[in-house]
């Protein structure tokens, strides 16, 4: 798609809603409450007189775990799960104000979420033609004028792993494991991949929450998309896992090019992938930092690469090959889609470094030879608009189309896209200058600390 059409396709939504649904003055997302029915944290939200309930499941923290805190801080720690969990309210209508009930909190709360629920919910205004200036207000039960902190905790040299049950997060499980650090594997939804994942690592615990959002929200939508909860939830609920259980690192598996918007419309970058960014990376970082007083530090490793670099490291783990899915797709159900962009971005990468009955075993057939596929790779190579999709820049797929076609000069197909077009769409790359580019470490522009960052460097080396 070109950056023409999008545009246009938002606009003329945008004129639609506002005839459909114009927005009123007051639109106030309340949290009312919240109580705990171990291992149930239950979350009351009211909107326009309607209540909801969301649930969480901790199914790792014991009762004792959450009485180690007094009341008033397990109140701050579930209200900031309760706000990053709230963007999936506006599927329903123009949200303006998110006010929390049952906590009081300074301005580096309301600073921080009225900041990062506002750019995370880029994609889903752009998409469904809402304004992407509409502002939102975020408040706690009073005023506070000073800093909100928790009470001082011990944290210890531990480590809580985010686990999709992609090859990322089977990565940074390894290099954790190389960093010589306990850790966790750490997963929202364990689904059969994610569990795979995780006794195919044979090291390191396990914990896990699952969650489910109020049957009404969908029933009272007005818009399509929901913009769902992701890495911004996740990362709330880790916190709370690593200041109840002394968790020093949050790590996650974010690479370089999340930080590539897809548009930009009237100054406002639009990401897919704002939530894996190193702008939502540096306000969370410093927000976690602020908040228990230096003692977690949340930061991804693979920031200073980019994803095919990520791959180099992953093809030296072959047991995973066959375990792991990156499909966002396809993932609830154990198998890839062989139909979307993501799947195409993996086939690209993998296939830079792995032979052919390397790829069958991870997609379960050669997968270049699907038209689709092959189709949706000559868009990552050629497209003005970046797919709607956790996929590399363009020049990062041109790059491992040239290293995928290279390792294999024969493979032809009996169906357009033919190799030569593949071939056309990756001729101007200029490999040695691509190579150093997406297959370097960056020294700048990430939160790695040094244990973690040498191991990186090895790995990449």
């Amino acid at each position: 798609m070109n950056h023409l059409k999008a545009l246009s396709k938002h606009y003329i939504r945008r004129a639609l809603n506002e005839v459909r649904y114009p927005q009123g003055k007051d639109q106030t997302l309340f949290i009312n409450s919240w109580s705990l029915q171990h291992p149930l944290i239950f979350i009351e939200y009211e909107f326009k007189g309607v209540n909801y309930q969301n649930k969480i499941e901790f199914t790792d923290l014991t009762e004792d775990d959450f009485k180690s805190v007094d009341a008033a801080t397990l109140n701050l720690l579930v209200a900031h799960i309760a706000i990053m969990m709230s963007n999936v309210f506006f599927k329903i209508d123009h949200i303006n104000r998110i006010e929390c009930r049952f906590a009081a909190f300074g301005p580096n709360w309301t600073e921080f979420h009225q900041y990062l629920l506002s750019r995370a919910l880029g994609e889903f205004k752009f998409l469904q033609g809402l304004s992407l200036h509409h502002p939102l207000t975020v408040a706690g039960n009073a005023v506070c004028k000073t800093d909100t902190q928790l009470p001082p905790r011990e944290f210890n040299e531990q480590c809580l792993v985010m686990n999709g049950g992609g090859k990322d997060s089977i990565t940074s499980g390894e290099l954790a494991k190389q960093a010589g650090l306990p850790f966790a594997w750490y997963t929202v939804g364990l689904n059969t991949v994610r569990k795979t994942v995780i006794e195919t690592a044979a090291s390191g615990d396990s914990l896990s929450i699952t969650y489910k959002t109020d049957s009404k929200i969908g029933q009272n939508a007005k818009f399509s998309y929901t913009p769902i909860a992701g890495p911004a939830f996740i990362s709330a609920t880790a916190l709370l896992h690593a200041y109840l259980k002394g968790y020093k690192y949050i790590v996650f598996s974010n690479e370089r090019s999340a930080d590539d918007p897809n548009l930009v419309v009237a100054g406002v970058e639009i990401n897919h992938q704002y939530s894996k960014s190193l702008d939502f990376e540096s306000h969370y970082r410093n927000f976690a930092q602020s908040v228990t007083q230096g003692g977690v530090h949340y930061f991804s490793l693979f920031r200073p690469i980019y994803e095919l670099a990520i791959v180099k490291i992953f093809s030296q783990y072959p047991k995973y090959f066959d375990k792991f899915i990156s499909c966002n797709i396809g993932i609830s159900k154990n198998i890839w889609c062989k139909k979307c962009e993501k799947c195409a971005f993996i086939l690209l990468c993998m296939g830079a470094y792995l032979d052919d009955d390397e790829i069958v075993r991870i997609f379960g057939e050669p997968l270049m030879q699907n038209q689709q596929i092959r189709k949706h790779v000559l868009r990552l190579c050629s497209n003005q608009t970046k797919a709607w999709e956790c996929v590399g820049l363009q020049d990062e797929c041109r790059l491992a189309l040239r290293m995928y076609l290279d390792r294999r000069p024969t493979e032809e197909f009996s169906a357009a896209p033919y190799r030569r077009d593949l071939e056309k769409s990756c001729a101007d790359i200029s490999v040695p200058a691509a190579r150093a580019e997406f297959l370097s470490v960056n020294t700048e522009g990430h939160y790695v600390p040094d244990r973690f960052m040498a191991v990186l460097k090895q790995a990449c080396s």
